[in-house]
């Protein structure tokens, strides 16, 4: 039945936004898992598995906001060239 949910809903968002960014989300899965595990459960986390997060974060970030922090970068080496 969770399942079933999980799907009704991801299609759904599909919809409304792009592929590329929906198909985030699923990276972000795992990460939430794990807290909820944390939260919930009393699993352990170990800096292994934190580090391994953020660095799943920071790409996630770097895939968003990447390309506007390079065109603010050129638009500032750019301007200060002329």
């Amino acid at each position: 039945f969770g399942s079933l949910v999980g799907f009704i809903l991801y299609y759904y968002v599909l919809k409304r936004i792009d592929a590329i960014r929906l198909g985030l989300i699923t990276l972000i899965t795992p990460i939430m898992a794990l807290f909820l595990g944390y939260l919930l459960n009393n699993e352990p986390l170990n800096s292994r598995i934190l580090t391994g997060a953020g660095l799943v974060i920071f790409g996630l970030i770097l895939f968003e906001f990447g390309h506007r922090i390079s065109k603010e970068n050129l638009k500032l080496l750019t301007s200060r060239t002329l």
